[in-house]
């Protein structure tokens, strides 16, 4: 008999039951998919995991909001947590820790990967969302295992991912990192001083494998020129948002008439672009900064009303205020001029 595939009708029918916020609905159809012979591990990915990027896409979109996308992935959570009664492991490979970055929580995925490698035979301790370093160093110190995998899904929680590989290097286990925030290669994982990176949970559960057989030495990262003035951003962040805030007065006059509680989104958003900025740096990957958020960016200002043109505005006076961070005008004067053509295709 063929296995039924996953299809986009069926994470259609899914997402209509989270827009209808019907539990019962998702879980059963979940449940059926299994039942009618599909596989598990597409079930969970296939299924739930384009359920979820279309949850994210309707917040970007303006369509839902925070309340909406969280009630959607408290379902979809609730779906996952009955497949995994219903799943059968194969034979036990081993001990593998999964958890959250330090500051990371999106733990949705991450809960996904550890049933998929519970698939896979591995025994599983799942320590959820931002787990702090130091407790998951000494928790690594008291377990037995072939290695940690740690799941980032916002490059912001980079620096946290870093920490978490540290304290797992303390505890002399490996770290092996995925994850949206890892971006599309293992550069970032590599910069962070990661053992290992994956694309997706099945590329995990083989080089777990091969980790099985063979330990890796533990990496050894060295800290780069770019990776100091990201520490020294993320230090004086405050200070260089509201100095931005006074410049973007003089710049944008109708902020003169914003509300307090535009004030602070105003104030929140420039502090996201210089974490996406501190991101960037840190692992010497300016696709974080350049490709990947200030699009998102302009995205999500645009589809809640405001001109694309306000991000190019917001990059002017940023740029006024960050004297002493080479690499960082660098940056900012190159994503003004994307900002700006893109402001200009809009």
């Amino acid at each position: 008999m063929q296995q039924p595939q996953i299809t986009q009708a069926d994470v259609k029918r899914f997402v209509d039951h989270l827009a209808r916020r019907d539990r019962k609905a998702a879980v059963r159809q979940a449940l059926g998919l299994l039942e009618a012979g599909a596989l598990a591990q597409d079930v969970v990915q296939v299924l739930l995991g384009s359920a979820q990027a279309e949850v994210g896409r309707r917040w970007e979109a303006n369509q839902w909001s925070v309340a909406d996308e969280h009630a959607a992935t408290a379902i979809t959570d609730a779906a996952l947590g009955a497949l995994g009664w219903r799943i059968e492991a194969a034979e036990d490979q081993g001990h593998v820790v999964v958890t959250c970055a330090e500051g990371e929580w999106h733990s949705l995925p991450a809960r996904m990967a550890a049933e998929v490698l519970r698939l896979h035979g591995w025994q599983v301790t799942f320590l959820g969302a931002s787990t702090p370093a130091s407790h998951l160093r000494r928790f690594l110190t008291e377990v037995d295992a072939i290695g940690v995998v740690i799941s980032c899904s916002v490059p912001i929680f980079l620096s946290g991912a870093q920490r978490s590989i540290q304290a797992a290097h303390a505890a002399e286990i490996p770290a092996l990192v995925g994850g949206r925030g890892f971006g599309p290669d293992d550069l970032r994982a590599r910069r962070l001083g990661a053992d290992g990176w994956a694309p997706d949970t099945v590329a995990a559960a083989h080089l777990l494998m091969v980790w099985r057989r063979q330990p890796p030495e533990v990496a050894k990262p060295t800290a780069s020129a770019s990776e100091r003035e990201s520490l020294e951003l993320e230090a004086a962040r405050p200070e260089l948002v509201q100095a931005a805030m006074n410049d973007l007065f003089l710049r944008f006059p109708p902020l003169a008439g914003y509300s307090e509680n535009q004030l602070a989104r105003t104030r929140e958003d420039l502090g996201y672009i210089l974490q996406f900025l501190e991101a960037a740096l840190l692992t010497d990957d300016p696709r974080i900064f350049l490709d990947e958020f200030l699009p998102w960016l302009t995205r999500v200002l645009t589809a809640r009303g405001l001109p694309a043109g306000v991000v190019t505005v917001g990059l002017e006076a940023l740029a006024a205020v960050l004297d002493g961070y080479p690499r960082s005008q660098e940056l900012i004067a190159q994503g003004r001029r994307l900002a700006a053509d893109r402001a200009l295709d809009g």
